[in-house]
């Protein structure tokens, strides 16, 4: 089984929360910045990162742990363990 670890950030702003979709992939829905880790590298920084590239946006204050999670999926040929760990970050206001 692979293990992949993936960091995801979720950015309130109030009550607001950051979300978007994926044109070329509409059938994944609303999601929130993240993704896999590259080798080495740790929850946070891969978080901050992940967020960078899918928002363009660079965030400067504290991330919050919410939780850690487990999921198992078939890829076709067995299973991914996909170690996911999740954040809260907050702004004030944005732009």
């Amino acid at each position: 089984m692979r293990v992949l670890h993936k960091a995801y950030v979720y950015l309130t702003c109030g009550r607001k929360l950051l979300v978007f979709s994926q044109p070329d992939q509409p059938d994944v829905g609303l999601q929130v910045p993240g993704g896999t880790l590259d080798p080495g590298e740790s929850h946070l920084i891969g978080a901050r990162r992940e967020f960078h590239e899918e928002t363009g946006l660079v965030l400067d204050g504290a991330l919050d742990h919410l939780a850690d999670q487990d999921h198992l999926f078939d890829n076709g040929r067995g299973r991914d363990l996909h170690r996911r760990r999740h954040f809260h970050a907050r702004v004030a206001r944005i732009g």
